[in-house]
């Protein structure tokens, strides 16, 4: 199930991307579209809080 898109910026490279948000509430892994690194994007009520690790 899709909650919609979101934008968030990529802890690593600093690059701000747009993705798919997949769950309501927690922490939702994503894959940089320009460094390829995983990292942890923050999602409650369906949207990003803005806090990525």
């Amino acid at each position: 199930m899709s909650y919609g898109t979101g934008v968030t910026q990529c802890p690593h490279c600093g690059s701000i991307g747009t993705y798919e948000i997949r769950m309501q509430n927690g922490g939702q892994v994503i894959t940089c579209q320009n460094c390829r690194k995983n990292f942890t994007a923050e999602v409650h009520n369906g949207q990003f809080t803005g806090r990525s690790r």
